[in-house]
């Protein structure tokens, strides 16, 4: 110990030589202690387990560390207290001297109550130091502190008897003891412990004691109970006053060690931290340890506030998390055993809520060699707790707060190439807190958001999630876990859930899929609304790993914009029974006072606007923060809000942090300079600064000009020199192309062209992908079931469904192995002479249409003979009254049944049907089907709407419900392309006169876009607003009857309900984006519409549609063998379902998007509604 005391002196003597300047004369520990910064102006060295601070011995949310700038007594000097938290705990060990007249008897003594006031012009906070004068005593008291210890001085100024309380029993807030303990050891010594719970459910503080002087005598007090004849006492509360015989004006020391595991740790830590009673020197090592710190940053300007106000936020950055484990190792485990660090030192007090953002990536600039002990301190957490800390303190997980924030922590650590933890131990750690089924996690996993009906707090719990996800997401990408990626990678998304495209907020959720009502933006509850600490407004952000889509949510880079300005300059009343307090240092309702508004300012650069940025970071750093008591506009949070101060005062910003990159915003200082810890500086210069030259015009890199709006961590831990060229005037043109955009999970939109070869190639590949696992495990049966890898069949036997649909696709993608082994099975198994029911509908549009497209595209005649032969079995159906069909029929005997048909079965069988009669030269088939969907039109009613549903025997409507969605869409369709296909203009008459009255009264334009909606066929009424993935076919139809412009409106709705989700729903409320049938069964009509208005326009955005298609489905529905179907589109929970329409339709337009015209020829062919080409007869033989 006594070469460490003159290693320290001998530092002391030379620090002048090895730090530029003293840093220190810069930090003013009181900034932050008035408002709501919740400070404390007392002494600790960097990360000390203590901070000895006075206690001002009230309540109060602004007393939860112990001590307000407002207040004017002081009770006492206690060893432990909070940097600028939200919920008061702490203040342990608590110490008061006093002096009391000449006379005053024992009995009077223990009935004192320790306390005085004090003034700010008699008390004075440095940086390792802090005197008060404490008036009523007029006792100057002085305070210093090492890593684990703590050293007061008391210098008793007037005449009597002279005393120091130590009070055990001292509690404010939630804090409250359990059980104390107090031994006088020798007239010099004593020690003991205080447990107690309160946010720290279990907490523990051993403590030794050294005073410099003689006890002359003592009091033990027991639950105020005074105890005459013991040297110990335990109770609940305890005190203990001990009296000292000193003359006036002279000095009292004591010297407190603490722990966390024993009274014999806390004794090795005091006798590490402090041999000998030189107060001074103790205060000169802490001073020098701090500079030492805080040199590692510096900067130059010459405003003075601008550096107290770095500096002390550089020092505030420095409080939490701190030590500990004990010198020897040991600590209080979350499991409330005593653990042993080895090879790294423990550490405590995580507010990872808030210190995830910006604190720790701080960390890993200039404490990178505190790291990796921080990480295995969390490790260690989740070995003895089961799970990594959310808000860890002293040994507890409190659970305050939401999310899993240690995960970011972990992930940035582990991508900036921090490894002297288990990282295959952190990952496991990692997975197991996001797939627990507490705080809402079950219905984020099921629903793919948090249910507001389940859980409070939902939007910011769904929101937090998502991006921790994606945290887990880039360590499985690390670790080459590829599966876990890309389940946590669609976690990522679940954020789009909740986004109201109605609103353009983020809104809560029911169970159910519908939102919660009634909804205002400015409305804030204190933890007991769906936002923690905020508002729609502040929470609408909250997307830092995917801003590109968000970006997309809102339809446009301008819309977003629009959003953002907005939030800067409306006015900033908040509105509920009881707003938030956390809520402050308003601009608008940006709250840069509470975390989640802290990266919003940033956003513009995602848009191409820096100059925005520039402006309101500015703004910020100048208007929210200054050197004064009241500098901090909110709760300081263990460091987050000095750590944005830090760095954007620097110039940039860790937006997402965990992906290692620096958003730049306006630099504060001329010149800054990052010492790095392998000796390498780290530059940063803002030439032609000042108060009005706040943009950036330009920007280099080491001599290069910067073309991106950040920097990566790489770029800074390597050295070099960002040199800002400032300007008055904004560079509207810097990084205004999407190239210079900070990165994020959706991909920015290429400005490039497509490549069509590629992705035809691509689409290819994934056929042949999903076939053979058809073939492997489905062979010759209907449909795979991809993820238990069996079969289904739609009835008792097998109809080859898939291999019939799959066929004319092969063909067109020239598979020819692939298209002569279907051929061969089926010739080999097809067989229509089997006693099943079977519905009319599906076999047309499936198994005639495709054996019809398969003669055409191949010739072999079998095909047309099997077709004959279905078409024969399948012409009951039209036995009816009105020459409508049945929906079932008996392929062996011809049985019917269910004459409650639909529009959709009704109609859709004319093109089939149609073809059978042109190639046989058999017209009995054209005019069944004819006079079918004629009856059906001439059913319409006097408005001109069909309805849902209608009794072929009667003609009756027994569903008056009119839309375009399934039971009716494909009507309309066959209208159009039985004209297109047989040049018959009883169709084209039918059709134009159906689709004026659809457009007439079925239209609906709404903030969402422009729709379809449903309405009573006879009135026109609307009766509901409900579109889905069936209804994308009609954009379309109207580009094949050439009404390209509402085509175009309705596809924008259409890819919009698309993106907006990921992909596609089955149905939705399209004024509200509620979703009604939240799956997705690998549906193709929305990439159908894409290619015919790609085919009609050749406009290149129906290309990026496509693109965007295909890599959504590629993303969400792929497996290692086959497509799987989507249960829940919001979770992107899997279904075992690949219908055979994936391979008839959906690929095949993918392919046809990409793929050469003359791959298909829309002049010669017109498909049927399951995508079977047909030949136009007047090109049979082209």
């Amino acid at each position: 110990m006594k070469l460490l005391q003159l290693v320290f002196i001998v530092l002391l003597l030379i620090t002048h030589n090895i730090f530029a300047q003293d840093y220190t004369q810069f930090v003013d520990p009181f900034i932050g202690t008035d408002y709501h910064g919740h400070t404390y102006p007392g002494t600790t060295v960097p990360f000390g387990m203590v901070q000895l601070s006075p206690d001002n011995g009230r309540n109060g949310w602004d007393w939860s560390s112990g001590y307000h700038y407002s207040d004017t007594i002081i009770v006492g000097f206690s060893h432990t207290h909070l940097s600028g938290t939200g919920i008061g705990d702490l203040c342990d060990i608590q110490f008061m001297p006093a002096t009391f007249l000449n006379n005053i008897s024992d009995e009077e003594i223990i009935k004192q109550k320790f306390i005085s006031k004090f003034d700010h012009q008699n008390e004075k906070a440095s940086v390792g130091y802090y005197t008060v004068l404490l008036t009523d005593y007029n006792i100057t008291s002085e305070l210093t502190a090492a890593l684990r210890s703590g050293l007061q001085k008391h210098i008793f100024n007037k005449d009597g008897k002279e005393f120091v309380q130590l009070d055990l029993g001292y509690s404010k807030n939630w804090d409250d003891p359990t059980e104390t303990f107090i031994k006088i050891m020798d007239d010099h010594t004593i020690c003991g412990y205080r447990y107690s719970t309160g946010w720290a459910k279990d907490q523990r503080v051993y403590f030794y004691t050294l005073f410099s002087k003689p006890i002359t005598k003592s009091f033990l007090i027991q639950d105020s109970a005074y105890i005459k004849t013991l040297n110990e006492v335990i109770g609940k509360t305890t005190r203990a006053i001990f009296q000292f015989d000193l003359k006036t004006n002279s000095e009292l020391l004591i010297k407190t060690g603490i722990s966390s595991v024993s009274i014999e740790n806390a004794k090795l830590n005091l006798e590490n931290d402090i041999e000998d009673w030189d107060f001074n020197k103790l205060k000169n090592a802490a001073t020098f340890q701090w500079n030492k710190e805080l040199s590692k940053i510096e900067v130059k300007s010459s405003n003075e506030d601008y550096l107290k106000t770095f500096y002390t936020a550089f020092y505030r950055s420095m409080l939490a998390p701190i030590v500990f484990s004990d010198v020897n190792g040991e600590y209080k485990g979350a499991d409330d055993k005593i653990h042993k660090a080895k090879d790294y030192t423990k550490y405590s007090i995580f507010s990872l809520w808030d210190t995830f953002r910006a604190e720790h990536p701080l960390f890993t600039v200039v404490q990178p060699e505190r790291v990796n002990d921080m990480i295995s301190s969390m490790l260690s957490h989740y070995n003895e707790y089961g799970l990594l800390p959310v808000w860890e303190l002293l040994g507890n997980e409190t659970g305050t707060m939401i999310g899993y924030h240690s995960i970011p922590v972990i992930t940035d650590a582990i991508l900036k190439d921090f490894k002297d933890f288990d990282i295959n131990l952190a990952y496991d750690a990692m997975k197991k807190s996001a797939m627990q089924d507490h705080l809402g996690l079950n219905s984020y996993k099921s629903l793919g958001y948090v249910a507001d009906d389940k859980e409070v707090e939902s939007v910011s719990k769904t929101l937090e999630y998502a991006y921790d996800d994606w945290c887990i997401a880039q360590v499985a990408k690390y670790l080459g876990k590829e599966e876990d990626y890309k389940y946590f990678s669609n976690r990522a998304e679940y954020y789009r859930n909740l986004f109201d495209p109605s609103t353009n907020f983020m809104r809560a959720k029911l169970s159910d899929g519908k939102w919660k009502t009634p909804f205002n933006p400015r409305s804030s509850e204190h933890r007991n609304n769906e936002y923690t600490e905020g508002n729609a407004w502040q929470y609408l952000w909250s997307v830092p790993q995917d801003v590109e889509g968000l970006i997309n949510l809102f339809g446009s880079e301008e819309k977003f914009t629009e959003k953002l300005d907005s939030l800067f300059i409306i006015d900033s009343k908040l509105e509920g029974e009881n707003p938030s307090s956390d809520i402050s240092g308003m601009i608008g309702q940006y709250a840069q006072g509470n975390e989640p508004s802290q990266h919003i300012s940033y956003l513009y650069n995602f848009v191409g606007q820096s100059w925005k940025t520039q402006k309101r970071v500015n703004q910020i750093l100048k208007t929210l923060y200054n050197d004064s008591p009241s500098g901090l506009c909110g709760n300081e949070d263990c460091g987050q809000m000095s750590s944005w101060y830090i760095f954007s005062a620097l110039g940039f910003y860790p937006f997402n942090p965990a992906d290692q990159n620096y958003v730049i915003g306006s630099p504060l200082f001329d010149e800054a300079t990052i010492n790095l810890s392998d000796g390498k500086k780290f530059l940063i210069k803002a030439n032609n600064l000042s108060d009005k030259n706040i943009y950036i015009n330009s920007t280099k890199l080491n001599g290069k000009e910067l073309t991106k709006s950040f920097i990566t961590h790489k770029e800074i831990i390597n050295g070099g020199l960002l040199e800002f060229e400032m300007s008055d005037k904004p560079n509207k043109e810097l990084w205004n192309s999407s190239i210079s955009f900070p990165p994020s999970m959706t991909e920015i939109k290429p400005n490039d062209e497509i490549n069509k070869n590629e992705y035809a190639e691509k689409v290819k590949q994934e056929f042949l992908h999903a076939w053979n696992a058809y073939k492997k495990y489905a062979w010759g049966q209907d449909q795979l079931k991809p993820l238990s890898k069996t079969f289904r069949n739609w009835y008792n036997e097998s109809l080859l469904m898939t291999p019939v649909d799959a066929f004319d696709t092969m063909v067109l993608m020239g598979l020819k192995e692939e298209a002569a082994e279907t051929k061969e099975l089926i010739f080999k198994d097809l067989l229509f002479d089997k006693n099943i029911s079977v519905q009319n509908f599906e076999i047309t549009i499936r198994l005639l249409g495709g054996l019809i497209s398969a003669y055409q595209l191949d010739g072999d005649k079998r095909f047309l003979d099997l077709a004959e032969d279905l078409g024969n079995r399948l012409l009951p159906v039209f036995n009816s009254k009105t020459g409508m069909p049945y929906r079932y029929v008996n392929l062996q005997n011809g049985e019917l049944r269910d004459s409650i048909n639909n529009p959709a079965e009704i109609g859709t069988l004319m093109l089939e049907f149609g073809m059978l009669s042109k190639l046989t030269g058999n017209p009995v088939y054209y005019d069944k089907a004819k006079h079918a969907i004629t009856e059906l039109y001439n059913h319409r009613s006097k408005i001109g709407l069909v309805g849902t549903q209608i009794n072929v025997e009667t003609g009756k409507w027994t569903n008056n419900d009119s839309h375009i969605s399934g039971m009716i869409d494909s009507y309309y369709e066959y209208l159009i392309k039985a004209y297109l296909l047989f040049d018959d203009e009883d169709f084209k008459a039918m059709y134009d006169e159906s689709i004026t009255a659809v457009n007439r009264f079925l239209l609906d334009s709404t903030i969402t876009g422009v729709w379809y909606a449903h309405a009573d066929m006879n009135t026109g009424e609307k009766t509901q607003s409900v579109f889905g993935a069936l209804d994308a076919f009609m954009p379309g139809m109207l580009a094949l009857g050439d009404d390209l412009k509402t085509a175009e409106k309705i596809q924008e709705s259409c890819y919009k309900m698309w993106t907006h989700f990921g992909v596609e729903p089955e149905e939705m409320n399209y004024k509200t984006f509620e979703i009604t049938a939240p799956y997705y069964i690998l549906r193709p009509e929305n990439i159908e519409s894409a290619f015919y208005l790609y085919r009609k326009t050749k406009n290149p955005k129906y290309l990026l549609m496509g693109k965007t298609f295909f890599d959504s489905i590629e993303k969400y529905c792929k497996l290692d063998e086959g497509y799987a179907s989507l249960k829940n589109i919001m979770s992107k929970e899997k279904m075992d379902s690949m219908e055979s329409f994936y391979l008839a339709e959906t690929l095949k337009y993918l392919y046809l998007i990409f793929a050469p015209e003359e791959a298909l020829d829309l002049q010669k062919f017109v498909f049927n509604t399951e995508a079977h080409p047909f030949k136009k007869l007047s090109n049979q033989n082209d």
